[in-house]
């Protein structure tokens, strides 16, 4: 049996084809993704992953398996290259293909490697730098989506602080408390607007050489021409480098120039509720201006919530007052105040009057005057309510003087009266009826029945 002759084969051009492929393997490397991978994270983990916290460690991953991916593929290339060498070795060793030398042995391997590798990878190239886009836009929108989470999660802090408020003046003290916290500040005021005067008033102040919150009444207003143009224009008022001479940040170690000052209009729904003017060593970026925006809405929903509460509770004081003096005043006069609506019910009676008939104020409030006192003539004869002058003027609204008359007390005795019947008006409708009553000019005092006058 004649001995097979393998030929020797070419090194150089087989380490040619191999050099090709790991300067493509490299070329993968080098222009995919950057940064480090994390080894500690695969598939399995990955799939167990879940809610907004682990959005990060999802795409760690997606690197980790990328690089993985592409060390692969670059492996398979050479794998391939290997194969097609190995391959073309065999088929002329048992005599498929006859080469007259080693090195053009080589050269074919060599060249067929290049025709099948160099499409591939290039494919491989472009296909990782589309994944790699891919990446980095969804890397971005991470960062977006961890900046919203950030701004809500601190909107929603602030918003369960600025709760606690109980007063216009706290709500502003604590919304400077909580954004000195929350942002690079380190000087603040807060000026309410009072669209109906067109007046900014100072109600908080933060920082200075006093530091802390402290009472706004008394700060200078060097920037109130600035802050008033400001609320009147209703548009942020950037400066960066104002310099000390037009703003400066004091506090206990000196006076320094603000990196950035901003005067920012607080309004929701065209309605200008307050102007905040912010001062610090470093600039404001796009993510503290976003919580502003977003705390707007907030704030001016308390601050009109608690501005209407004191309104409503000043008004409530001052009725209060105005019930008292009325009490007083009715308390202080002589004659008989009986006060009812349109239906005859008792609304309010004096001191005077209950003395007269006999009655306490829990037995006649909220119960028909007529049927109390007024039920029948002085000569015992049934009065109808509708013939009752108190009544009638009730419903059209005309003052009556009535000379001679009588009103009925607790124990039945007639006492003898005069009395004027009043209405009272209320955005031009009758709302009721105000009943001075007196004791003649003879029997004042004597609180005697009228001729012939006792009920059983």
């Amino acid at each position: 049996m004649a001995a097979v002759a393998v030929p020797v084969p070419d090194f150089n051009a087989a380490g040619t084809s191999a050099v090709v492929l790991l300067g493509m393997w490299a070329d993968l490397q080098w222009g995919g993704l950057s940064g480090e991978p994390s080894p500690s994270i695969g598939m399995d983990q990955m799939e167990q992953t879940d809610g907004g916290s682990d959005d990060g460690a999802r795409l760690r991953g997606l690197h980790w398996l990328l690089a993985r991916l592409r060390c692969l593929r670059a492996l398979l290339c050479l794998m391939l290259g290997l194969l097609v060498l190995a391959g073309l070795y065999g088929a002329e060793a048992f005599g498929f293909f006859r080469f007259e030398t080693g090195a053009g042995l080589g050269r074919l391997a060599g060249g067929i490697t290049a025709l099948v590798a160099l499409p591939l990878g290039l494919v491989l190239l472009v296909g990782g730098r589309a994944v790699r886009d891919i990446l980095l836009q969804v890397d971005h929108r991470q960062r977006e989506a961890d900046i919203q989470i950030r701004c809500r999660t601190r909107l929603a802090e602030l918003t369960a602080h600025l709760q606690r408020a109980q007063s216009p003046v706290e709500l502003a003290r604590l919304l400077l408390s909580e954004l000195a916290r929350i942002l690079p500040l380190q000087q603040a005021l807060c000026c309410f607007w009072d669209e109906a005067g067109g007046v900014l008033t100072p109600v908080a102040h933060y920082g200075g050489e006093a530091g802390g919150l402290t009472d706004a009444g008394s700060e200078p207003t060097h920037l109130g021409g600035l802050l008033l143009e400001v609320a009147r224009q209703r548009r942020l008022l950037s400066v960066s480098r104002p310099g000390t001479g037009f703003m400066r940040i004091v506090s206990g170690l000196g006076d320094a120039e603000p990196a950035q000052l901003l005067l920012y209009p607080v309004q929701d729904r065209g309605r200008l509720f307050a102007v905040l003017e912010l001062a610090g060593l470093q600039p404001f970026d796009d993510e503290d201006l976003g919580l502003l925006a977003d705390l707007a809405p907030v704030f001016s929903m308390s601050l009109d919530i608690l501005q209407r509460a004191e309104h409503s509770a000043a008004l409530l004081a001052q009725a209060r007052a105005a019930e008292e003096n009325m009490r007083q005043i009715l308390g202080a006069v002589s004659e008989g105040i009986w006060g009812m609506d349109r239906e005859g019910r008792t609304t309010f009676v004096n001191p005077a009057a209950l003395e007269l008939l006999g009655y306490r104020l829990d037995e006649v409030l909220g119960r028909s005057m007529h049927a109390l006192v007024h039920h029948h003539r002085a000569d015992g004869s049934e009065l109808a309510v509708q013939d009752c002058p108190m009544y009638r003027t009730a419903q059209d609204g005309q003052e009556r003087r009535i000379e001679g008359d009588v009103l009925w007390h607790q124990d039945g005795r007639a006492i003898a009266v005069d009395y004027v019947a009043t209405p009272v008006w209320q955005d031009g409708v009758i709302s009721g009826v105000v009943v001075v009553c007196r004791e003649p000019a003879g029997e004042a005092g004597s609180g005697q029945p009228a001729a012939g006058g006792r009920m059983a």
